[in-house]
């Protein structure tokens, strides 16, 4: 008995036990110390599967926790340099893109993408939605709506077709051409019921009305909206002020 204790205390991992041990501390809130283990794994372990997992959970205990960006790069571009095949490195490289869009660094947010596209072309379709919303973020709503309409064209994820057309729909929305937009997001309430993306467009259309100033017609989808959007107070924030509108001036002809 004691002879097979000995065996299975030889074969146990002292990587695995220090990754063990930062795992406790990380899940305790005590992040300061947590970094300090990975980092001991990161420099004595570093060629075993604990050392990119320890340098990934660095980056993210920076990033998610502590909100130290500039650490959580370092971090993370370490991974980069010392583990570029590791799985971690796709994990940070997207945790990456996301630290830039947070900051307002757009281009780089893209430029990561555009990398993780290359190593992952399998996951194509992904990578060119979220730089198509960079691109939204930029103001660039040509580029974005470029992306968007190809990404329509090669799609083969079903459940991101409704979301892609409610951007597109969005962008007409936002460049000011309530017409195209409100044509866009009745596709989408039309042919996805039942999907988020179209009570999102439906809340669209009836802002669009609302900016062309079809108040009646904006009005009675705000009215069916209040039990259903998940941002009830955003909706009654818009029957109010078309009801006060309403009420301050006459309306003629389509109303």
């Amino acid at each position: 008995m004691a002879f097979q204790y000995l065996l299975a205390g030889c074969a146990y991992d002292p990587a695995e036990r220090e990754f063990n041990k930062a795992e406790r501390l990380f899940s305790q809130g005590l992040y300061k110390d947590a970094i300090d283990r990975y980092s001991y794994i990161t420099g004595k372990y570093a060629a075993t599967p604990y050392g990119p997992k320890s340098q990934y959970r660095i980056g993210y205990i920076y990033h998610r926790h502590l909100k130290d960006s500039q650490s959580a790069i370092y971090a993370y571009n370490s991974i980069f340099f010392l583990y570029p095949e590791s799985p971690d490195a796709t994990a940070a490289r997207l945790d990456l893109a996301g630290i830039y869009s947070e900051g307002g660094d757009h281009m780089a947010a893209i430029e990561e993408y555009q990398k993780l596209l290359k190593r992952e072309p399998e996951s194509k379709q992904k990578y060119q939605y979220l730089i198509a919303m960079e691109y939204l973020m930029m103001n660039d709503f040509r580029q974005a709506r470029i992306e968007l309409v190809e990404l329509s064209n090669i799609i083969s994820n079903p459940n991101l077709i409704p979301d892609i057309r409610f951007q597109i729909a969005n962008i007409y929305y936002i460049e000011g051409n309530f017409t195209e937009a409100i044509k866009r997001y009745d596709e989408v309430v039309l042919k996805y019921p039942g999907h988020g993306a179209a009570l999102e467009a439906l809340f669209g259309k009836a802002k669009a009305l609302d900016e062309s100033g079809r108040y009646k017609e904006a009005l009675v989808i705000y009215r069916e909206l209040l039990n259903d959007y998940p941002n009830r107070k955003a909706v009654e924030t818009r029957i109010g002020w078309i009801e006060n509108r309403m009420k301050a001036k006459p309306f003629k002809g389509r109303h």
